[in-house]
């Protein structure tokens, strides 16, 4: 079994117990009934924890290997302290990785890291067949944090490097069959892979009734070309004349930010991997979608989005203004099976308008990839409330990849009720997987949060309550934090402070003004980070402001599948202990001196935890 199909034993409200498959990826489209809703309960999710899955993961180390090696480490600034699972395969230049297709699949996305300012190319075979190449290219990857600022170049002598990996994906041009190898072979400078999703794409989604295309002759955009003022003209007779605006296969370069203002307008197209809108510049304010504080009902589908940013311009006070949506998306509005990346954030919700200020109400983000992004995958502020996200994938995003912000600036309305659930939230390189920064009766439920390595699993948090930023938890009556399963995340420094903090699977923080209203019940925490404490609250005095069900944490106890001590049967090899443990859903103890591991086993890799080294093995 891949070690991403994990399957966990655990107990729910002490009573229930079940295996759960707790898959790591996403995302088909959850069930839901044919009107645009928010009620959770007429979604069917195939895992208790995360999104639904449509493509399925395979991690380099369980790959085959022709000249390249296994990396795996945990220490704190080191490139596989930022890859899953804190293990990656080193490919040499010629050397490859073998995976065989468990699954059909007909396209493929690659996590890799190649050093700063270097570019390559990998070959991608199937059954020996060379069927495509991606050329790779570190431009849009790579910052360094220094406390509160961040650089696009290391500037300081202490700066931490992050966002090493980033990914590409395409088509292999064939259909993959199950049993059919795949191979990626490394043609240039040294190769981090990190791992692979095969992924079965359903056909393009044909243009719909009552629509416009924006390659309509009126309007003339063109594949691969820019396409900036078509893109314009065709929107702007969508709006007049009350029809769906249609993006077709083919990716449409745009050189500016997109401002519109509309009622009941949909955008849509052939698909995520089939229709793409490719901003341009990197010039600050000039990408992305801002929606005029006027607007209601809006849609947007089945399309990609990226840019050519590099750089959050921390050292300007706005910074780069270049989300991939921004602005107030008014009364019931949706955006569903998008695919963003490389934005500075995924969507930042909330009007700042200082006269007539309006408030997004009941948006619904769901089905969709939010990814490799430099700030926020997606934040709720300025009053936003009834919005949800679910059944999304939230990766490699470069501050805290969900979160509800409660801002005071032109406004005293709180950030309410608005939920994450059921996301698969993952790799973040700083800050946290989720963050509730006041507000109140917020939810946080069902999400798979893993490898976030940034900061805590979850945090709460007055930090950003200062007088005229923020309004804090006055008015919160309940933030319900529930079912979530936090695995291998948590940093034991957040490099955020004069200071560093240890932050743990969740972690409560006062800094402007106390937290209330608080209740944590039945997560699960599986191989965090920091292991003094399942949840820091470092001078937060929680009895009274924080209700956790049960007794001795019942639910939110850390769990180590590999807990060792040293009496038990062992070998010593570079001054490190090494165990050896099953690979699989439930690892079992490997004696050294009574286990036939060359006879019996199959060697599945290994990884550092706690300064000694885990040997995988998998019977044969």
């Amino acid at each position: 079994m891949n070690r991403m199909e994990m399957k966990i034993m655990m107990i729910s409200n002490g009573k229930k117990k079940f295996l759960l498959a707790a898959a790591l990826v996403g995302l088909s489209a959850a069930t839901l009934a044919p009107t645009n809703v928010v009620n959770a309960d007429e979604i069917y999710y195939e895992n208790q924890y995360g999104a639904n899955q449509n493509y399925l993961r395979y991690e380099a180390v369980d790959g085959q290997l022709k000249d390249a090696e296994i990396v795996n480490n945990r220490t704190f600034d080191t490139l596989a302290y930022e890859a899953s699972d804190n293990s990656y395969v080193k490919v040499n230049n010629k050397g490859s990785v073998t995976f065989t297709a468990k699954e059909g699949a007909d396209g493929l996305t690659m996590r890799y890291s190649i050093k700063d300012g270097d570019k390559g190319e990998v070959k991608v075979y199937v059954n020996g067949n060379l069927m495509r190449t991606f050329h790779l290219d570190s431009s849009s990857a790579y910052q360094y944090v220094d406390g509160s600022n961040v650089y696009d170049t290391k500037a300081t002598g202490h700066s931490h490097a992050r966002f090493s990996f980033d990914e590409v994906h395409g088509f292999f041009g064939v259909h993959v069959n199950p049993g059919d190898t795949v191979t990626i072979e490394n043609n240039g400078v040294e190769l981090a892979l990190d791992f692979v999703e095969l992924e079965n794409v359903p056909a393009p989604i044909p243009q719909p009734e009552n629509s416009i295309s924006i390659t309509d002759s009126a309007y003339g955009a063109k594949d691969g070309q820019d396409s900036t003022v078509a893109f314009e003209k065709a929107l702007k007779a969508a709006i007049e004349q009350k029809k769906t605006l249609y993006i077709p296969v083919g990716e449409f370069k745009i050189n500016k930010k997109i401002d519109f203002t509309a009622d009941g307008l949909t955008v849509t197209g052939a698909g995520m991997w089939y229709s793409k809108l490719n901003f341009t510049t990197n010039a600050k304010g000039q990408g992305g979608f801002e929606i005029g504080h006027d607007s209601n009902r809006l849609t947007f589908s089945n399309f990609a989005m990226t840019s050519a940013l590099t750089s959050r311009y921390d050292h300007l006070d706005d910074k780069a203004q270049y989300k991939a949506f921004a602005g107030s998306f008014g009364k019931d509005s949706r955006i569903d099976h998008m695919w963003i990346e490389h934005f500075e954030c995924g969507a930042w919700i909330g009007d700042y308008a200082s006269i007539g200020m309006r408030y997004t109400d009941h948006l619904v983000i769901e089905n969709s990839r939010i990814r490799n992004n430099l700030a926020d995958g997606v934040n709720f502020t300025q009053g936003t409330r009834n919005s949800v996200v679910r059944n999304s994938n939230i990766r490699n995003n470069g501050d805290d990849s969900l979160a509800t912000f409660s801002s005071s600036i032109h406004t005293n309305v709180y950030a309410e009720n608005n939920s994450f659930e059921h996301n698969t939230i993952e790799l973040g390189w700083r800050a946290g997987g989720v963050g509730i920064f006041g507000g109140k009766n917020h939810k946080v439920t069902n999400n798979l949060i893993k490898d976030s390595r940034g900061g805590a699993g979850i945090r709460v948090s007055t930090v950003f309550a200062k007088d005229g930023e923020g309004l804090g938890f006055k008015d919160n009556n309940e933030i319900l934090i529930k079912d979530n399963m936090i695995v291998n995340s948590g940093t034991t420094n957040d490099f955020y402070w004069d200071h560093p903090k240890p932050r743990s699977n969740i972690d409560f923080e006062e800094t402007f003004g106390p937290i209330k209203g608080i209740t944590v019940q039945n997560n699960v925490f599986v191989n965090p980070v920091y292991t003094a404490e399942a949840i820091t609250h470092a001078g937060v005095e929680l009895d009274g402001k924080v209700k956790i069900i049960d007794s001795n944490v019942q639910g939110n106890t850390s769990s180590d599948p590999y807990k060792v001590d040293a009496s038990m049967s062992h070998s010593v090899e570079n001054g490190k202990e090494v165990y050896n443990f099953t690979y699989g859903d439930q690892p079992t103890f490997l004696p050294e001196n009574s286990t036939a591991f060359e006879r019996d086993y199959n060697y599945r890799g290994e990884r550092e935890v706690d300064g000694h080294i885990i040997r995988l093995w998998e019977h044969k």
